[in-house]
């Protein structure tokens, strides 16, 4: 009918802007030697970004040490992926573009942003951590995409929620 020719020819809107998704890949095999190389990047990336946030407290409007936080969430990504660790490069990607949108919008760190970077920084480390001792753990990028996004498109602090999404369970030894 007529009516149902309008319909379907009526202009969509747009979709709203999505929240960052991971890409939808599978683990690769990770190089152990790369990994190590990796794991020792890690370490001094988020030492540097601790240093940067330290700084921001102190000046949140210091744009070069906004920039060398955004620095620090892009090489965990770029250097984490190059190693196979998908998700731990998803959740950097999330805090990247966090601080790809503050430093084009509002390039000022304010207590939430402070908060939230600090405490994606520790649950980068434990990642790390755990990767680096081999322990079996849950962690992925979803906690982290939650508290980027949240922050970057709806302006709200949420807290890093960890505990359950990678338990530390000690497991006794078994003695034959």
């Amino acid at each position: 009918s007529l009516q149902q020719f309008i319909e379907a020819a009526a202009p969509v809107a747009p979709p709203a802007p999505a929240p960052s998704a991971p890409i939808p890949q599978a683990e690769a095999a990770i190089d152990e030697e790369m990994l190590g190389i990796f794991l020792e990047e890690a370490a001094e990336v988020v030492t540097t970004a601790r240093e940067a946030l330290t700084a921001l407290a102190r000046s949140a409007s210091d744009k070069e040490q906004l920039t060398t936080v955004r620095r620090a969430f892009h090489t965990l990504k770029g250097s984490s992926r190059m190693v196979g660790l998908n998700e731990f490069g998803e959740a950097g990607w999330a805090f990247e573009q966090l601080y790809n949108h503050r430093l084009s919008e509002h390039p000022q760190a304010d207590s939430d942003l402070l908060r939230a970077s600090n405490e994606a920084l520790d649950g980068f480390q434990a990642w790390a951590t755990a990767i680096g001792e081999g322990r079996p753990h849950g962690y992925h990028s979803a906690p982290f995409r939650a508290v980027a996004d949240a922050l970057r498109l709806e302006n709200r602090y949420t807290p890093l929620q960890l505990s359950a999404a990678a338990p530390v369970l000690a497991v006794p030894e078994l003695i034959e």
